[in-house]
């Protein structure tokens, strides 16, 4: 079984060294590793090259502009080859090493299914809580970390992320997934370390997020989103 993992980057210098190093030191071999940067200004890309060469892995790197993340998410599942797909962007990484070969076990003993497990909230270097949001959850509004989930690339290419959202195209890809009545498994372990500080994270988003995540549901569960609506949930 091959994974591929995608690493959204724009002007991430800073930042590209710790994922790209928790992604390559991974003890599973069956991996592929796309970086999809949106034409950094910075030495993001060189750096990546550099990584990429001194790891001897599958690593290759695409820098162009892009239309927002989401845009930039669907390239890198359009170039993706893996069985299954893992979204670690720039700033974030795995728990540990052994991550890639749990989730693998976890397949084995599942079957076809998107998989997520846990998240660590990283800010400023410092722990500052932890996801554990089940997929029960979802049409309350809330999921998983994207950067815990494992997606299989089929449905990945079946639905794809919709570029009209800014910061809630993952949640409305996991919601139809939902609704199509695709098997969800809870591996109840932890898989990254998510970095807050990103837009969707941050509390000028709050808003935005409601307002996605309210159309969102309106439009795949119509008749519960509006009760859901009506409850204040």
């Amino acid at each position: 079984m091959k994974f591929t993992v995608i690493t959204i980057a724009y002007n991430e210098e800073k930042n590209i060294a710790k994922t790209m190093q928790s992604v390559l030191g991974q003890d599973y071999d069956g991996l592929e590793y796309l970086i999809i940067d949106g034409g950094s200004s910075d030495n993001t890309v060189e750096t990546a090259k550099k990584l990429a060469k001194e790891s001897g892995r599958d690593v290759k790197i695409y820098s162009e502009p892009d239309f927002g993340i989401y845009n930039a998410m669907n390239r890198g599942i359009t170039r993706a080859s893996g069985d299954y797909v893992i979204f670690m962007n720039a700033g974030d990484s795995f728990y540990k090493d052994t991550i890639l070969s749990d989730i693998a076990e976890q397949i084995q003993q599942n079957g076809k299914a998107v998989y997520y497990g846990q998240a660590y909230l990283m800010k400023n270097g410092r722990c500052v809580g932890k996801n554990t949001t089940k997929h029960k959850m979802l049409l309350k509004g809330k999921m998983p970390i994207h950067q815990s989930v494992a997606s299989p690339l089929s449905l990945l290419k079946k639905y794809y992320f919709n570029e009209t959202y800014k910061i809630r195209g993952d949640y409305d890809w996991i919601l139809k997934c939902h609704k199509a009545g695709v098997k969800f498994v809870n591996m109840d372990f932890p898989v990254c370390s998510y970095d807050c500080s990103g837009l969707s994270a941050r509390a000028s988003a709050k808003k935005l997020l409601r307002q996605e995540t309210l159309a969102i549901r309106r439009d795949i569960y119509p008749v519960i989103g509006r009760i859901c609506e009506q409850l204040g949930m």
